[in-house]
């Protein structure tokens, strides 16, 4: 029943992007993609799996498949722009929510605040999945790596690794707008991540009030390198 209210919440919350970009014909193709899904998801390990992992995976396969859907009907740049938009919206969406949920807009204090998205995600969200090593967790700096990523094993396992790369570049939407008084990085390189080829995920988070730091400007999106698929 949960994955059911997800499934919805997520679609009511992609009608006005889905229509953007496919028309009416939006209502077709995200029925295809749900039909799909399952199949994608029997490509890989998590097949015949009833582990809460693998229900998570089920609406995640779902995006996969509209993915493929789009790779055969534009070609792949535009497919991957429609694509990158989709999932940020969904996400966007969905941190939204859980933001009001946990009271996160109404709590002023940064550092208070990132507690609480942290307890949220990995208590329920994709980050009980994965795996995290704390460096620092102080209200001036935040450090810490993730060795596994949900969505990079999946993504792989079904031939797709540049949607997890959409997920890296999403991060750096959703902190902005959950955690304006910090400045998101990922030490030195956007590309320090598992979906860039990076051995591991780096989440920084420095307090923007900090007379000791002096922030360059923020560079511009981290292109996404396109794939060939048959």
């Amino acid at each position: 029943m949960k994955q059911i209210k997800t499934a919805i919440s997520a679609i009511l919350g992609l009608q006005r992007v889905l229509w953007k970009h496919l028309g009416f014909r939006w209502p077709a193709m995200l029925i295809r993609a749900f039909m799909n899904s399952g199949k994608l998801l029997d490509q890989t390990r998590w097949k015949n799996d009833q582990s809460e992992e693998a229900e998570y995976l089920r609406l995640i396969a779902v995006f996969a498949a509209l993915y493929l859907d789009l790779l055969m009907k534009y070609p792949e740049e535009k497919a991957g722009k429609i694509q990158r938009e989709i999932m940020e919206t969904a996400v966007l969406n969905d941190d939204m929510i859980v933001s009001r949920q946990c009271g996160l807009l109404n709590t002023i204090d940064p550092f208070r605040r990132f507690l609480q998205f942290d307890k949220h995600l990995t208590q329920e969200g994709s980050g009980k999945f994965n795996r995290l090593i704390f460096y620092s967790k102080e209200p001036h700096e935040i450090h810490y790596l993730q060795t596994r990523c949900l969505f990079h094993d999946f993504f792989n396992e079904v031939g797709l690794p540049e949607l997890t790369r959409h997920f890296c570049n999403i991060d750096r939407v959703i902190y902005q707008k959950i955690f304006p008084e910090y400045h998101f990085n990922r030490n030195g390189n956007w590309g320090n991540t598992l979906g860039y080829g990076a051995p591991h995920c780096e989440f920084v988070f420095l307090l923007k009030d900090r007379p000791d730091i002096e922030f360059e400007e923020e560079p511009g999106e981290v292109m996404l390198p396109l794939a060939t698929h048959m």
